[in-house]
């Protein structure tokens, strides 16, 4: 990009109140991709990018298209994840802690991505009880083809998800649906059960310490913070290019080099879908 700065400066324009441009407005006449790329390099969160492909099981039913509810490889979901061919550097993505690396050595890639619009869309009239659907949109780079059902974990943001579930052995660790970061509330019906006392917290896995764990069966409640993952339901913007006109030698159409264009996705919380 030369001696370009990564973001424009902006400046009123003279004679009009109220306006502004870029001090580029009126020397390139295409989209500056690298300066947008820039930017989510500098602005994007980072997020644990993971593949998602349909199971080849077989299905076990011909009308509905059920996948094979024992399939080891979807686990009766239908969908299994890889990881992006892309290698995950350290180094380019800062630190990270034991329950981020954890999450991005699980079939992940990390990439940066902007994230606006969140929004929980309520729907009153709608399903009986209170559903929310968490949304958001995510723009990346255009070298990272977002696909369907794909799968994000923003590295840096917190949300509260509760389960409930059937203590299994007292000496094993507890299985939760996603890795916690902080536990907020750990209790049955006859006990609540204190951090350093009766369990511990090691990169997000919660285990009980000798002798206190509940018997096996007993109903537990838990609240807790983790990481918020996102599953690609929508494209508004799978595929977007533009002409490169700036310092085109040989361009290869009348209008100019054709150029990618970062890529925009709908996410939505992969408990609610």
């Amino acid at each position: 990009m030369g001696d370009v700065p990564l973001i424009p400066s902006i400046r009123p324009v003279s004679g009009v109140a109220g306006n502004t441009e870029t001090k580029y407005e009126k020397r390139r006449p295409d989209f500056n991709a690298p300066l947008f790329d820039a930017v989510i390099e500098q602005k994007g969160y980072r997020l644990a990018w993971s593949r998602a492909s349909e199971c080849p099981c077989a299905s076990v039913n011909d009308q509905t298209k059920q996948p094979d509810p024992n399939c080891t490889l979807c686990k009766g979901t239908g969908w299994f994840y890889f990881a992006p061919s892309e290698p995950v550097m350290t180094s380019k993505v800062g630190p990270l802690n034991p329950l981020q690396q954890s999450i991005v050595t699980n079939k992940c890639g990390v990439i940066r991505g902007i994230i606006t619009g969140i929004r929980s869309n309520r729907e009153p009239f709608g399903e009986i009880g209170n559903w929310q659907w968490g949304d958001v949109t995510i723009t990346v780079r255009h070298q990272n083809r977002l696909g369907h059902y794909d799968k994000l974990v923003h590295l840096d943001s917190e949300i509260v998800y509760v389960e409930a579930f059937d203590s299994d052995v007292p000496t094993a660790p507890i299985q939760t649906r996603y890795p916690v970061n902080q536990v907020n509330l750990l209790r049955s019906l006859a006990k609540e059960y204190v951090p350093g006392t009766d369990f511990t917290l090691t990169a997000g896995v919660i285990t009980w310490l000798t002798g206190k764990g509940p018997a096996k069966g007993t109903r537990i409640s838990l609240h807790y913070l983790t990481h918020p993952t996102w599953l690609v339901i929508d494209h508004p913007h799978a595929i977007r290019a533009s002409m490169r006109k700036l310092k085109v030698k040989n361009p290869l159409t009348p209008q100019g080099d054709p150029q990618q264009l970062p890529i925009q996705a709908h996410g939505r919380l992969d408990f609610l879908p």
